[in-house]
């Protein structure tokens, strides 16, 4: 049995590994822990490499959201004497692998829903029950929502939220230097665009997740109206999941983000590792964006799970209190 083990690579060099093959882009990987600077990279044993390790998912701070940066990867490393284990990882904080009963379930959330009205309703004809999270600050939100739900999509109120390294999560967002007075304010006025939600998630919030003095009264609120709360895990380091426990939440977290490269192929890829995961635990949670390759795959995905042997399901269907 293998070891896994979370990693820092560059956009570059994942670009690289998922196109040319994780061999031919070893010479040019760099590793660094998980950390809220930045820190030096680490090379990797390049033969190592070529041997061993296997992307296993992608995940990170803002990827979907920013141009650039840093991309998390879960790294496999065999058990080999003398082996040059992957020094500076740093483990996921994740809590044991919970095991699901039944045919294999799978999420998939769109998020960032309604900016572009186009890509919306493409969005609105996917096969229904995908979970569509709306940007509060959309113009027309409340149409898109009702459109929606009249499709038989399950609807969150996708929060803006402050992110790391000065990415910008939109108007009406909330941020680590608001009083909490104003941080409410801003809250009530995200679930007030649009009804018919079963929850919310964070939009960006790589920052803001990880403080639990301020992320608590957005869970408390949740709670107070019998919400669900859909964590993205945009950092290793959210507390959503331990204040969810804290204050009886129904919870939920992402397990793959399916475009932090907008080509087919990286698709594939992803859409594979969320199968893969849905056989392993019973359940995997994706989430994806309104681009066009992402719609086009998911419409071509999507209406063949079933034959697959998968369930489409919503996020409410799976959301436990934990």
């Amino acid at each position: 049995m293998s070891d896994e083990t979370s990693a820092i690579w560059s956009r570059r060099a994942v670009t690289a590994a998922l196109t040319g093959g994780v061999a031919s882009a070893a010479a040019g990987l760099m590793l660094a822990p998980v950390q809220r600077d930045r820190p030096a990279s680490v090379a990797l044993d390049t033969p190592a490499i070529r041997r061993s390790v296997r992307l296993l998912a992608v995940r990170g701070r803002e990827l979907a959201d920013a141009d650039d940066g840093l991309v998390e990867v879960a790294v496999q490393a065999p058990k080999m004497p003398g082996h040059a284990r992957v020094a500076a990882a740093h483990k996921a904080q994740r809590p044991p692998i919970q095991r699901y009963a039944g045919a294999p379930r799978i999420v998939v959330v769109i998020d960032d829903v309604g900016p572009s009205i186009a890509r919306a309703r493409q969005a609105i004809a996917l096969p229904a029950p995908v979970t569509l999270a709306m940007l509060p600050y959309a113009q027309g939100v409340a149409d898109l929502a009702q459109a929606a739900s009249a499709r038989g999509h399950e609807l969150l109120v996708h929060v803006p939220m402050q992110p790391s390294y000065g990415a910008n999560p939109g108007p009406q967002a909330l941020l680590l230097d608001q009083t909490p007075e104003e941080r409410q304010r801003l809250l009530q006025w995200n679930l007030a665009q649009f009804s018919g939600y079963v929850g919310i998630n964070n939009h960006m919030g790589s920052q803001f997740t990880e403080d639990s003095a301020a992320l608590r009264p957005v869970i408390e609120t949740v709670r107070a109206a019998n919400l669900l709360f859909l964590d993205s895990r945009t950092t290793v380091h959210t507390a959503g999941r331990t204040l969810a426990s804290e204050l009886a939440v129904p919870f939920a977290e992402r397990d793959v983000f399916l475009d932090n490269h907008r080509n087919a192929d990286y698709l594939a890829l992803q859409l594979a590792q969320v199968e893969a995961i849905a056989r392993r635990r019973g359940l995997a949670v994706a989430i994806g964006h309104p681009h066009e390759v992402t719609l086009a795959a998911l419409a071509a995905w999507l209406p063949r799970l079933d034959a697959r042997g998968f369930a489409l399901t919503s996020v409410r269907a799976v959301a436990q209190r934990v």
